[in-house]
């Protein structure tokens, strides 16, 4: 898939979240293409109980079923801070710390 297909404002596309507190860290970058919400995702769990996780996962937008689970096969840790500042924030998650309380 190459999305988008288009080759302006093509991070307008994009929206990012992030939530962090001591020892735990979830962030994603997303996309919607057609029907479905294509979300890469890193969740980080410090406390020794939780691996690592990354990898990514395809949800319906309609009643927001998630139809793929892929997890990559290494834990592995992906820096999303260097484009975060170029993404919108995933305002429609209520776990993204760029969300005004």
């Amino acid at each position: 898939m190459i999305f988008p297909n288009k080759e302006s404002n093509t991070l307008s596309y994009f929206k990012y979240s992030n939530y962090f507190r001591y020892q735990t860290e979830y962030s994603a970058i997303l996309f919607q293409n057609n029907d479905f919400i294509y979300s890469i995702y890193n969740r980080y769990e410090g406390d020794g109980y939780k691996e690592n996780m990354s990898g990514i996962d395809v949800f319906k937008i309609k009643d927001h079923q998630r139809i793929v689970a892929i997890q990559c096969k290494k834990n592995s840790l992906i820096n999303f801070s260097l484009i975060s500042d170029q993404l919108a924030c995933d305002t429609d998650n209520p776990l993204s710390n760029c969300i005004d309380l």
